[in-house]
């Protein structure tokens, strides 16, 4: 984990600007491959705290930080002791949070880039999630009832048609409409 930090140096050329500079760290830590790479390298708790990020909004306080991925050192601290000790500086030296100075109109914050948020591996359970929208878990759910209020009825302990089924949803749904 600590020797993963080193690997991923990026050369910076003194004379550049701010802009440019955030433009190559970003080219370089910003690849869908890398993002995957350093993800499926990570220890699961990592994984869950990047997974964690794809949930939150975009811009966090360093408040929010510190609740749900613990404190992040001063960066003289991280300079002198590179070791992350918290999931906020692992997520830090993964390019996956970093830090947004003040603006006019806008606290200091950490920022997770966007890029990084689409290139995150998305896991299965999550996918399923997506599909699925809260009126077809009730659909789904008051069907699983009516299947089973069919079966109780008519005594059978087997599994019921589906033509069965459907045509005991089609009454109940007349008769409560």
């Amino acid at each position: 984990m600590s020797g993963r930090s080193s690997q991923q140096h990026t050369p910076l050329p003194w004379r550049a600007s701010v802009a440019e500079r955030l433009t190559l760290v970003r080219q370089s830590l910003c690849r869908p491959a890398a993002v995957r790479a350093v993800y499926f390298s990570s220890t699961s708790e990592v994984q869950a705290a990047a997974q964690r990020l794809r949930t939150l909004p975009r811009c966090l306080s360093p408040k929010a930080v510190t609740t749900h991925f613990g404190a992040i050192r001063p960066l003289s601290e991280l300079r002198r002791n590179r070791p992350p000790q918290t999931l906020a500086e692992q997520l830090l030296f993964n390019g996956w949070l970093l830090p947004r100075p003040v603006a006019r109109n806008h606290p200091a914050c950490y920022v997770v880039p966007p890029e990084v948020r689409a290139w995150l591996p998305v896991p299965l359970g999550a996918l399923d999630e997506r599909r699925t929208t809260n009126d077809e878990r009730r659909q789904m759910t008051s069907h699983g009832r009516l299947s089973l209020v069919a079966a109780t009825r008519n005594g059978s302990k087997e599994a019921l048609d589906p033509l069965q089924v459907a045509a005991v949803i089609r009454r109940r749904r007349l008769r409560y409409a």
